[in-house]
């Protein structure tokens, strides 16, 4: 089997960078040189014992009006990176072929994308006259859709379940919204919620058994083996995406008042993993529920659960790294995903600097 790594902030909420240049311009015949507002882009990777930090790859300013990346799947055997990018109007899927530094197109019209966790096939949103969800091959052969219902409209944010065969999504049927779960080998559609969620504001089990959700008030709810119950959190609310491990049983969520908290599913305990901290972002949960990524003023740190031990993986003056011309800026970390063994990290890092030419 292919060591895939799929990014649990896109089956939350998906997370994303963004990178804007505003060009000199020429006015009555002399240069006029205008403030330059430059964002530059990063890979990193890092082993989650914090050893290692590497540079993968680099994306420094480039000729763009606005380019926006998401992270949703590695496969380390075949050295492919599969990102979904919007540049201004324009949409695409694609991988980079790190062997080749080779950016392939797998979909010119797609976005939200989700990589099978066999490696074998990626949906996606492809957009055309409406919204629809496709299937291809991880090369982005085949294209297939993934519901063939002229009564079910608008199909949008597509996750692979844990036997790659079975895909949550949310879609419009009789006007109705709602999150449904698909069989795509006997084409079986179960109805799971009556209500339309953005990503990140539902979870599902890798084995579809453990539902997890935030109404409009921004209430946490469960669904276990078919029963419903309503999640206590003390601050009353919830804020930014939530993420269940792959069977389920931890669930991480930050709540309305910052605080990074771990929740069992099975024995109803609290673990509040970051206390009060100053721009706490860059939440990740490992697929296994044993580690958990969050980023604060100070740089990238990793919980394990294990040692009940929080440790550095990158300072900030480690992720600040630009060129000699640039003033001093603010890093952030953008989409840490976890590889299936947990022995490694992936993320990026963006960096904006705005002075004059």
């Amino acid at each position: 089997m292919h060591k895939t790594l799929y990014s649990s902030v896109f089956r939350l909420s998906i997370l994303s960078a963004t990178l804007f240049i505003l060009a000199s311009c020429d006015v009555g015949g002399s240069e006029v040189c205008n403030p330059l507002e430059v964002y530059s882009m990063e890979m990193w990777s890092v082993g989650t014992d914090g050893e290692n930090p590497t540079v993968e790859f680099d994306r420094w300013p480039a000729t763009i009006n606005r380019l926006t990346w998401s992270i949703f799947g590695v496969l380390e055997e075949e050295k492919r990176l599969y990102i979904s990018l919007q540049q201004s109007n324009r949409l695409g899927v694609f991988f980079w072929d790190t062997r080749s530094d080779a950016l392939l197109p797998v979909e010119s019209f797609g976005l939200q994308a989700s990589l099978s966790p066999d490696g074998n096939r990626i949906a996606f949103n492809r957009f055309a006259e409406d919204t629809q969800i496709w299937l291809t091959n991880a090369s982005g052969q085949n294209p297939t859709r993934l519901i063939d219902d002229s009564s079910l409209i608008e199909t949008k944010n597509p996750v692979w379940l844990g036997d790659s065969r079975r895909v949550y999504f949310s879609a419009e049927f009789q006007n109705e919204r709602g999150m449904y779960l698909l069989d795509t080998q006997t084409g079986t559609r179960t109805q799971l919620l009556t209500t339309q969620l953005q990503p990140g504001d539902s979870d599902i089990s890798m084995d579809g058994s453990i539902l997890a959700w935030v109404n409009a008030n921004r209430l946490l709810n469960l669904r276990v083996e078919g029963s419903d119950m309503s999640v206590p959190v003390q601050s009353g609310s919830v804020k930014g995406a939530i993420q269940l491990s792959d069977n389920g049983e931890i669930l991480q969520f930050v709540d309305a008042a910052g605080n990074l908290i771990r929740y069992n599913t099975e024995t109803g305990d609290y673990e509040v993993i970051a206390n009060g901290v100053e721009r706490l972002s860059s939440v990740a949960l490992s697929p296994d529920g044993l580690y958990s990524t969050y980023e604060t003023a100070s740089g990238l740190f990793l919980y394990d659960a294990q040692t009940d031990n929080t440790i550095s993986l990158a300072t900030r003056d480690q992720l600040i790294r630009v060129p000699d011309d640039w003033d001093e800026v603010e890093p952030e970390v953008l989409t840490p995903v976890f590889t299936n063994d947990d022995d490694k990290i992936y993320f990026l890092v963006r960096r904006f600097n705005s002075r004059t030419c």
